[in-house]
Formats: structure tokens, C-alpha cells, sequence
């Protein structure tokens, strides 16, 4: 980074210098292309000139990489955002690259961090996992450094997108399946405990399961909202017990976190799974395997795999208008005690 008076110059004191604005100097750091050449030279002229020093900043200015890829999560639960890190990081290391990981403390938080590395220069692209649906209501710029949704498509209607690659899981598949297998095992009146929706796994987790129970007018369910963790899955779940003398014959989550409160709190009013009644989780978490709960198998190393190729492919590829790329990771039932 330049320097000056002993000091890092900031974006702000670069673009001073160089008689030019902030962004600008960003889409010069990030060699965006439609920067004249001009412009290009004349802001490399300024860092030079103030003690630039070959870091990010030197490769960004020379039209090379930086050789770093931004992956923002919104949270580290019992593994899925580990593997899928693990997963993009094998790939990364055959393309000489480093994540710079960051998790994000709230909807707001993630948005201002994916902003911030889009338009900051200092990364190759951004790897965006599981981001709240409503970043997708923002607008994706043409000098932004490119980026990869993971667990998430963004509809082709919306502004900037189309070019945006993606990974998601085939959850309706799975959610059909996993409801065969329940219909099957005798199963005619359901709970289904459904987190905010705030992401497109939840969102499509649910309309799946409500699609489901529409088609078949010999299903009934109820619907538990607001159950995102296993400690609130457990008080809801005995809230729904409260002074009702029947059972369902199947409760089922939408991720195994919330799957263990459910079991939590039906051992604590002594039912037995799956005797009196059956659960199922989503995800197959290291815990499902361990407790014999059944569940959804989500490849998690293999999501972080086809997420960091999708980037690699898209900075090494020369057609810049080309349409976004979507990948679907086919998912599996793994059937235990618990159903």
C-alpha cells in the first residue's frame, strides 16, 4: 500500500492526489476494464510516488491477482460452514489462492461486507454462502469483482444477476423423498418446524414441504415457525405439546439443529422415538450420525468444491457477458433409528 509521511494513504487520499474520485481508484485496483488508461496510469503514478510497496495494491494496478477470494458466512454451525471452507480451499490451493474468510453478525453486516470486497479491490471475487435473500435485492455492479452464490440462486429477473454463478442443493427432490419415506412408514399428520426463510435452503425447504402436503388432500400439518436453533426448537415444541392429548406421527425439521431440540424435548415428556412418534433432521451433521437420527446427506465438502471452481472458471474465462452458470448438488436420505 502507498504511503505517505510514514503513514498508509487511504482510497480517499489516493484519489486526491490523482484528481480523481474513490470509486474510481477501487475499479483501478480491481483493473477494471472500463478505466481509461489514462486514469489507470496516473493513480499508479501516485501510490509509486508515495512509497508503494508490491502488495495488494501491486498486483491490483498491474492487471494481475491478488490471489485471495472473500468468503462471507453468516454463522459456524456444526460443520457446514467448515466443510464447505474446507471444500473451496482444496480448490483454491490448485489455483495458488487464499480465503480470507469473514462471518457476518446480521443481514445488514453481510450485505456491507460483500459491498465492501466488491468494490474494494483487494480480493479476486467473492464467495457469498448462504447470504440472507435479501442481498439479492441489491444490484450488482459491472466493476465488481466477481462472485459465487453458495446455497443460493438468484432469480434471473433481478438487475446485475444473471451473470452471477451459483451452487444450490436439490432440496424439493430431497423433501419429496424424505416425504415418501415417511408416507410410507404409516405417517398421515406431520409437524413441520420451518426457520424464517431467510435463506434460500430454509425458503425452499419449506415451500417444498408445503407443495407436498398440498398434493396429497390425505396429509394434514401443522407449521412451527420461528424454531432456528435447538433451544428454541425445544420450548417450542413443548409449548405445541401443552395440553394437547394426541401426537403427530412425524416431526419434521428443516436442519438437524433444530431436529435436536425437538428430540430434546420429547425425551423430556418421556416419548419415544420412534415408538410413538418420528423425527427427521436436514443436513446429516456429524451429531445426526452419532444420535442415529434420520436425516438429509448435504455433500458439504463437495458444495465448497463446486462453488470455488464456478469462480476460478468465471476469472479465467474471457467472456465477460456470458450467463451465470448453476450447478445443482444432488442430495440423499439416510435412513436411521429416528424414522
Amino acid at each position: 500500500m502507498a504511503e505517505q509521511n510514514g503513514k498508509r494513504l487511504t482510497m480517499w487520499q489516493i484519489a486526491e492526489l490523482a484528481n480523481t474520485s474513490k470509486s474510481t481508484v477501487s475499479r483501478v485496483l480491481s483493473n477494471d476494464p472500463h478505466v481509461s488508461e489514462e486514469t489507470r496510469k496516473r493513480v499508479a503514478q501516485v501510490v509509486e510516488e508515495h512509497g508503494f510497496r508490491p502488495n495488494l495494491f501491486a498486483r491490483g494496478l498491474r492487471g494481475g491477482r491478488t490471489g485471495q477470494i472473500a468468503v462471507i458466512g453468516r454463522w459456524m454451525e456444526e460443520g457446514f460452514l467448515a466443510n464447505v471452507i474446507k471444500g473451496m480451499d482444496l480448490v483454491a490451493h490448485n489455483h495458488d489462492a487464499h480465503l480470507l474468510v469473514c462471518l457476518a453478525h446480521s443481514s445488514e453486516d453481510y450485505v456491507n461486507l460483500w459491498e465492501r470486497f466488491a468494490d474494494g479491490g483487494q480480493v479476486d471475487g467473492c464467495i457469498l454462502v448462504a447470504p440472507p435473500r435479501e442481498l439479492l435485492n441489491e444490484r450488482v455492479a459491472s466493476h465488481h469483482v466477481p462472485a459465487v452464490l453458495c446455497a443460493c440462486q438468484a432469480p434471473q429477473s433481478r438487475k446485475g444477476w444473471k451473470q452471477v454463478d451459483s451452487v444450490v442443493l436439490d432440496n424439493v427432490r430431497a423433501i419429496d423423498e424424505l416425504m415418501e419415506l415417511l408416507v410410507n412408514k404409516g405417517c398421515r399428520q406431520f409437524v413441520y418446524l420451518k426457520g424464517t426463510g431467510d435463506t434460500y435452503d430454509a425458503w425452499e425447504r419449506n415451500e417444498a414441504f408445503d407443495a407436498y402436503i398440498t398434493r396429497h388432500d390425505e396429509l394434514s400439518a401443522d407449521v412451527i415457525k420461528g424454531a432456528e436453533w435447538r433451544d428454541s426448537a425445544r420450548e417450542l415444541v413443548l409449548q405445541y405439546l401443552e395440553g394437547r392429548t394426541g401426537l403427530p406421527d412425524a416431526f419434521v425439521c428443516f436442519n438437524d439443529v433444530v431436529a435436536f431440540g425437538v428430540l430434546e424435548a420429547l425425551r423430556s415428556r418421556h416419548i419415544r422415538v420412534p415408538d410413538d412418534v418420528r423425527v427427521t433432521g436436514f443436513d446429516d451433521t456429524t451429531t445426526a450420525d452419532f444420535i442415529s437420527m434420520t436425516t438429509v446427506h448435504v455433500p458439504s465438502v463437495l458444495i465448497g468444491q463446486e462453488t470455488a471452481k464456478l469462480l476460478f472458471l468465471r476469472l479465467e474465462s474471457d467472456e465477460e457477458t456470458r450467463i451465470a452458470r448453476n450447478t445443482v448438488i444432488e442430495l440423499t436420505i439416510k435412513y436411521r433409528d429416528s424414522a
